[in-house]
């Protein structure tokens, strides 16, 4: 089904210029990049966060998304139009809806006039067509191609849909043959190239796919009775392409793949001696230089191994350097082993330093001129990691990766306030990037420059420390906040002063346990702490607190053996009186309930990941003696809530569960499911949801929909009408100065003025 399109991208285009913070404003993360187009004037990549657009006269960088008028930042393709040289066609689309199991987006295709900024839709959105892959790397499989009065989108298993430019409507139904587009290299395949060399008009990569490898160790046995040597064997496995020489000729726009061998890929070749005493082991390089072959056409790549001589009862030696040599040519089907000779230590770093530094992840790379643009996208595990490449050809000089200098630093993060300072961060390595309000961007100067004291971290310094100087301020535990006012804060810490490290005589450190087990007030202002006496938590161990009228919350967790996590248990404490109320458990056992049935989810994804992987190992190796899978059980994740307040009255979210006090009642209301909540002050509280069907599917399920609801006291729950901008819905929602702040494929500011909600049934 073709969506409408969102309103807010009604907003974005149509609100005036005088004001642009009265329109909704995208940001987004322009790194993951996936196709290049080379025009007169400029040249232009398709990325997951817009068009990025390289101007040659200015050498200066543009990046345009739905702000300026793109019906969305998902492109997959750009191309030049031949008879406009500054418009610009785009193949973009909408992320594809997992959660309901349909990866493929909706494409449309508009135009982009450099010169002006103008964007034009010419073909409205269409279901794009199933690919032969799903997952991380789907979107590469969509390119688009222009003929006169066609624009042809093609996939991976050739031309699909066409737009007739004169008829104005999508069809399948094309009068001329379709012309296909520029050749991709390896969409989605590859993850490390390297520029081996060069020679005339031809270039030499090194590209090493995602083909992986099972490392065996095999025992190797020595001559004459000699102990065995280990060495490892690298056996391929898995369906993608093999490493390989990729020749291509810039003249031409040819290229030619050639697959390489374990002696290319480092394995090791062990010979005995003939004495029968030593052993020598020949560790392998990778392509390291090309150079000029005697035979026409013909290419030499060298390689560098060096000798490992194992002498029994003595360490291994290491000797000799190896020049190993393959010739290399269009026409053969890989390359052939000519011989090795041994060379010194100074010849082979004459070879060393033509080595090239790899560019990982890599998409697409385009020979423009006397410049090689090389694109990537981000390792999934490391974000900043990517975007575009150039190597002077003619100097044989890598510019560094032109990573943007504003703009959120990944997809899939959370927002957050501390202090007045907001910031987007992301698990792994992800940094915090802060937001300028006077630039109207995140920056990644504000980064470098924000101090480590502008973040929470839960914790205070306890005032009762007594450090000889700072840098043994952290021999003395802190004091582990559960819950804060503006004034003030319910900490965990040791009964007394106590030191977790002390110095020995001989300088080093000494480390004794120390247990967080009481409770205090402290005052954030003067950091005077109060012990608090409360009864009625024995057996239970304190996770976090929040302050309501007239009393004190408590989320506990009840005490049970080993590592199994305990049923939640909330108090009251009246601070007036000192009556103690400890809320019926049934009125959280959902919440018990759900982390169960979390951890039978991992555990059936753990072992289905895990037999895939047994399978591939028994297509490839039928003999190969493996034990039956048995399930792993799965650890609940610990419980995690948190108390705050809102609209009038108290709220806790325990888990991914969300619980409103009633005050007249004296009891807790369950408010559905929640992964992020922020107050609007006193007036109402936000909400944001991810989708049910991927709650318990795993850990690593990114969420990709959401859903937003505001609630007051007023209204009850209102649903925020967000259409296709549910994409930047799916992990976080923070309400700041006037502005409701989402995130997930990227990060969207929704001013008051764009507000719009659902109708009551």
């Amino acid at each position: 089904m073709v969506p409408v399109l969102p309103a807010l991208v009604f907003f974005a285009q149509a609100a005036p210029q005088n004001n642009p913070s009265a329109a909704p404003r995208y940001f987004t993360n322009a790194e993951n990049v996936r196709r290049i187009a080379a025009g007169k004037r400029f040249v232009a990549f398709a990325t997951s966060g817009g068009v990025r657009v390289f101007e040659r006269e200015t050498q200066k960088w543009r990046v345009y998304t739905q702000n300026d008028g793109l019906p969305t930042h998902n492109i997959h393709d750009v191309v030049f139009d031949k008879a406009k040289p500054d418009t610009l066609w785009i193949l973009c689309g909408a992320w594809g809806d997992w959660a309901n199991e349909q990866p493929e987006p909706d494409l449309r295709i508009v135009t982009l006039d450099l010169a002006s900024g103008k964007v034009e839709s010419v073909a409205p959105a269409i279901a794009a067509p199933r690919t032969a892959r799903m997952g991380y790397h789907y979107f590469l499989d969509y390119r688009l191609s222009l003929a006169d009065g066609w624009a042809f989108v093609f996939t991976d298993k050739g031309a699909a849909p066409a737009w007739d430019r004169a008829a104005k409507k999508w069809t399948r139904e094309v009068s001329v043959e379709a012309t296909p587009p520029r050749a991709s290299v390896y969409p989605g395949h590859a993850s490390r190239l390297e520029l081996v060399g060069s020679s005339g008009s031809t270039l030499a990569f090194f590209v090493q796919t995602k083909l992986k490898y099972l490392n065996q160790s095999v025992a190797v046995q020595g001559a004459n009775g000699q102990p065995p040597v280990m060495t490892t064997k690298m056996i391929p496995m898995g369906d993608e392409l093999p490493p390989h020489i990729l020749l291509y000729d810039r003249q031409t726009g040819r290229s030619t793949r050639h697959p390489i061998g374990p002696d290319l890929m480092g394995q090791s070749r062990v010979t005995p001696s003939s004495d029968g005493k030593t052993t020598t082991a020949i560790n392998g390089s990778r392509p390291k230089r090309l150079i000029p072959d005697t035979r026409p056409g013909a290419f030499l790549i060298e390689s560098l191994g060096y000798e490992v001589t194992y002498i029994s009862g003595q360490k291994p030696i290491l000797g000799n350097f190896q020049k190993v040599t393959h010739r290399v040519a269009p026409n053969l089907k890989e390359p052939v082993a000519i011989g090795s000779e041994k060379i010194t230590e100074q010849q082979a770093r004459v070879i060393e330093q033509y080595a090239r530094v790899p560019l990982l992840y890599f998409t697409d790379f385009l020979v423009d001129g006397n410049t090689l643009w090389v694109t990537g996208y981000n390792d999934p595990e490391r974000n900043r990691t990517a975007g575009i490449a150039r190597l002077d050809l003619a100097m044989g000089k890598w510019d560094d990766l032109k990573i943007s200098p504003t703009g959120i630093p990944a997809n899939f993060l959370q927002v957050s306030l501390a202090g007045s300072a907001l910031s987007v961060s992301g698990t792994g390595y992800t940094p915090p990037t802060f937001y300028d309000p006077v630039l109207g961007e995140f920056s990644q100067k504000l980064a470098r420059e924000a101090r480590f004291d502008q973040f929470s971290f839960g914790q205070f310094p306890d005032p009762r420390a007594k450090p000889a100087n700072e840098r043994e301020a952290f021999f003395w535990p802190q004091l582990q906040v559960l819950g804060r006012s503006e004034t003030q804060a319910i900490v965990l810490g040791t009964a007394e002063a106590t030191q977790r490290f002390t110095r020995e005589a001989n300088g080093s450190l000494k480390y004794t346990e120390v247990k967080l087990d009481t409770l205090f007030f402290y005052e954030i202002a003067s950091k005077k702490l109060t012990k608090l006496e409360l009864r009625g938590l024995e057996g239970l161990v304190p996770k976090s607190a929040g302050f309501g009228e007239n009393a004190l919350f408590f989320l506990t967790e009840e005490k049970v053996p080993g590592q199994r996590r305990g049923a939640p248990v909330v108090i009251r404490w009246d601070t007036r009186t000192g009556a103690v109320m400890r809320y019926p458990e049934s009125l959280f056992r959902a919440v018990s309930v759900a982390a169960q049935r979390a951890a039978g989810g991992r555990q059936q994804a753990d072992l289905k990941k895990r037999q895939t992987k047994r399978n591939e190992l028994l297509n490839r190796f039928p003999q190969l003696p493996l034990e039956q899978l048995r399930p792993v059980t799965q650890y609940l994740y610990p419980i995690d809530g948190s108390f705050l307040k809102a609209a009038g009255t108290t709220w806790l979210k325990l888990d991914q569960h969300l619980f409103r006090y009633d005050a007249p009642r004296d009891t807790w209301r369950a408010e559905g499911l929640a992964d992020s909540v922020s107050p609007e002050g006193e007036t109402a509280l936000w909400k944001q949801t991810g989708p049910e069907s991927w709650r318990f599917e795993g850990f690593e399920a990114q969420r990709l929909r959401g859903e937003v609801s505001r609630w007051s006291a007023a209204t009850g729950w209102q649903k925020l009408n967000l259409g296709e901008s549910a994409r930047q819905a799916g992990n976080s929602v923070l309400y700041h100065d006037g502005a409701l702040w989402l995130t997930g494929v990227g990060a969207l500011r929704l001013p008051q003025s764009a507000w719009t909600f659902q109708k009551q049934p």
